[in-house]
């Protein structure tokens, strides 16, 4: 199966969180958008509810992206589906709510190319990883899917389930923890590395591409900017907005 961007050309253009520059992060409106604008891919994070159900959501607390309040893992999957997570981003999106895993892969199925980031940070040794791959697979989205994580635990309990799918380890801090990336890369079959724009090096890059791994960077929306990763050799730039970042792409053509 391999690693699913191998299928697409360099770079991989990632919507991040959907086309979440336009649309309200992380729902069905910003995916179907994303699709709409061309994107190779949907990234999205994902988390369980307090009655084990994957859903789509990125912070810890409810507050910023919906008109509930508290933790997410407290809330069951009814009581979530109860939100408005659209009004936050504008009154039109009213009544988006918060998708879940199976959801997302039911109305979008193979129409794209996903990339899911395991939030369990704060509870290592969840069941999430273990929920998402029995979905991959009951959707038989193998092929299609790669996963990344804060958490190395999370990567090798998903690898010890599914050691062909794509994983990649998310770093904030590359120069500083190198030493986990090099660890986690001798003991299972990491893909990729995923830093932040602002502490990404054209070292860096080499280094990585050295390791026969993939680099994909967060979050640039910038055409000047983007350019400047193209020419460093970057595999994949995560981006808020499709639609600018698909025509810098195209302006390197």
């Amino acid at each position: 199966m391999g690693y699913a961007f191998d299928q697409l050309s360099s770079p991989v253009l990632i919507a991040h969180r959907g086309a979440s520059s336009q649309a309200p992060e992380n729902t069905l409106a910003a995916f179907d958008l994303a699709l709409k604008l061309h994107a190779d891919a949907i990234e999205f994070d994902v988390r369980l509810t307090k009655d084990k159900h994957v859903i789509v959501f990125h912070d810890f607390m409810l507050q910023r992206t919906t008109n509930g309040k508290g933790k997410v893992h407290n809330k069951t999957l009814s009581e979530l589906k109860s939100l408005d997570a659209g009004s936050f981003f504008d009154p039109s999106f009213q009544g988006q709510s918060i998708p879940t895993l199976e959801e997302i892969f039911e109305k979008i199925g193979s129409r794209t190319f996903y990339h899911i980031e395991i939030k369990n940070f704060f509870h290592p040794f969840n069941k999430l990883p273990e929920k998402v791959i029995s979905l991959i697979k009951k959707y038989n989205l193998q092929s299609r899917v790669t996963i990344s994580s804060f958490n190395p635990i999370a990567l090798i309990q998903a690898n010890h389930l599914l050691p062909s799918l794509g994983k990649g380890l998310l770093m904030q801090y590359p120069q500083t923890f190198t030493f986990v990336h090099k660890g986690l890369s001798n003991y299972i079959s990491l893909k990729s590395l995923h830093i932040p724009v602002e502490n990404v090096t054209k070292g860096i890059i080499n280094h990585i591409h050295s390791m026969d791994q993939k680099i994909l960077v967060y979050t640039v929306n910038d055409p000047k900017l983007i350019r400047k990763l193209v020419l460093w050799g970057v595999d994949g730039i995560f981006t808020d907005d499709p639609r600018t970042a698909r025509n810098a792409l195209m302006a390197e053509e």
